[in-house]
């Protein structure tokens, strides 16, 4: 009875070595198989733009012509907030872009790493496709100064409700709410955006401020109940020391 056991367990061992060998012997094939390409493999594209099966030259010629237009031609960035908007140029933030790191990378995607990671990033690329991204470069100073100078536009702070008395009449004067420009979310969202393609337009993130004090918390409020009146004597020490402290 144990020898049966023994025999069945051995030759199970036996036959998931078989097929062990055999998925390594196909990954070995299918790594020299992709090996013997020296282009880029199909699927892989930098940022909107395919550049599978081009060689690396042609991959940094395609990379320069293409964003080198979408740069010069037209407004890469543009921000809209409500009814308003407003363009960033290229030359507003030094906005580039590496086209020789990028025909690279996209290069080895399938060629670095262990074997499993190639063939995996092989396969995503053939059957998914694979997106470098344009890792746009920029002057972090000058994109600061645009958003500010939008954000100097729209900014506003909160205002409360407030109580006016006048001819023993009373007026209450509503409150309005703040608004802040999100500079560091808006540049987020706009650092993702470019860095997938360009030209990209983004909604300008606008946070509320809401004011403390609203009509409703007057409404209650109606009239006047007294006035009163008094004489101050500014050379009455005690007087005086009162109101200051």
């Amino acid at each position: 009875m144990q020898t049966s056991i023994n025999k069945r367990a051995t030759n199970i061992v036996l036959f998931l070595g078989i097929i062990l060998l055999f998925s390594v012997a196909s990954l070995a094939v299918a790594n020299t198989a992709f090996s013997v390409k020296d282009n880029i493999y199909d699927g892989v594209s930098i940022g909107d733009t395919p550049v599978g099966g081009l060689s690396l030259e042609e991959a940094k010629s395609k990379i320069q012509k293409v964003y080198g237009d979408k740069l010069t031609s037209n407004p890469p960035i543009t921000i809209h907030y409500k009814e308003q908007g407003w363009d960033i140029l290229s030359s507003d933030i030094n906005l580039s872009i590496d086209a020789d790191a990028l025909a690279l990378e996209a290069y080895n995607v399938g060629r670095t790493g262990n074997l499993f990671a190639k063939l995996q990033n092989r396969y995503l690329a053939v059957n998914h496709g694979f997106v470098v991204p344009l890792k746009m470069k920029y002057d972090q100073e000058k994109l600061n100064t645009c958003l500010t100078n939008i954000a100097q536009i729209i900014n506003r702070n909160a205002k409360d409700a407030i109580i006016q008395y006048n001819n023993s009449s009373i007026k209450l004067d509503p409150e309005s709410t703040g608004y802040k420009v999100n500079i560091e979310k808006t540049t987020e969202d706009l650092l993702a955006k470019i860095n997938k393609s360009i030209p990209a337009t983004i909604e300008l993130i606008v946070d509320e401020i809401l004011p403390t004090i609203t009509i409703k918390d007057l409404a209650d409020i109606d009239g006047l109940l007294s006035v009163y009146t008094t004489q101050f004597d500014q050379y009455n020490k005690n007087r005086s020391q009162n109101i200051f402290l």
